[in-house]
Formats: C-alpha cells, structure tokens, sequence
C-alpha cells in the first residue's frame, strides 16, 4: 500500500461532504454518550472521525484510518473552540484538506477565517507515518 494512495483517501473523506470540514452533519456514537463523528468507507479504506466537547469550549477527538485490515493512520486532536467559532474551523480544516496539506491531520497553522486565527500546534507532537 503507498503512502499517497491512503493520503488521498485522508484528503477525500476529511473534506468531502460526510466530514466536518465539508459541512456533513455528525451522527452521535453509540455507547459513547455526547460523542459524534462520520465514518466513510471507500475502495477498501475507511476512515472514522470521531469527536466530544466537554462544554467549556474544549474538544478533542481522533481519526482513524485503515487501509482493509490494517491501520494506516490514528490521529488524536484536542484544543479550544469557542462555540461560535465552528464555522471558521470548518473553512480551514476544508482549506488544508483541498491544499493537499498534511499537518498532523488537522489545519494549517496561522491560517484565517470569519474572525479567527487557527494555531496548530503539532509540530512540537511526535509522528511517525509509513511510507
């Protein structure tokens, strides 16, 4: 399995239309009370992203993907989202999705939208991906 082949699956779900960042509504997880996500399977991929507020602007979440049986990608986010800010955090997690940029899965660091300034902050994150 090539890297690029599993990395544009990643690219394709995560801003497609059954994704947060391209504006698909998240359905709750079941046995995981105030847990949502999407789930999209695709020419033997599957990708699940999953995540939870805790109420206080805090989220955190992780993405996992699979190429058949075996794991290509886990993916563990957190960070502060003012609840007014869902609409910027869409448009830049879309923005980095369509720019083809992998930056620890989530968005590009510096980036603008309605208002806010996203910071990413996970290049100080350990990461290994297969190749």
């Amino acid at each position: 399995m090539r890297q690029a082949d599993w990395l544009e699956f990643f690219f394709e779900a995560m801003s497609g239309a059954e994704s947060y960042a391209g504006g698909g509504e998240a359905q709750p997880i079941p046995d995981r009370p105030g847990w949502k996500g999407f789930d999209v399977s695709r020419d033997g991929f599957r990708l699940i992203d999953q995540y939870t507020g805790t109420g206080a602007g805090l989220l955190t979440g992780h993405t996992t993907l699979w190429a058949g049986d075996k794991t290509m990608l886990f993916v563990s986010y957190g960070g502060h989202y003012p609840d007014d800010a869902t609409d910027a955090l869409r448009e830049i997690l879309g923005i980095t999705y369509q720019e083809r940029s992998f930056i620890g899965g989530r968005g590009r660091d510096g980036l603008r939208a309605k208002g806010f300034v996203y910071y990413n902050q996970s290049q100080k994150l350990t990461s290994l991906i297969p190749n």
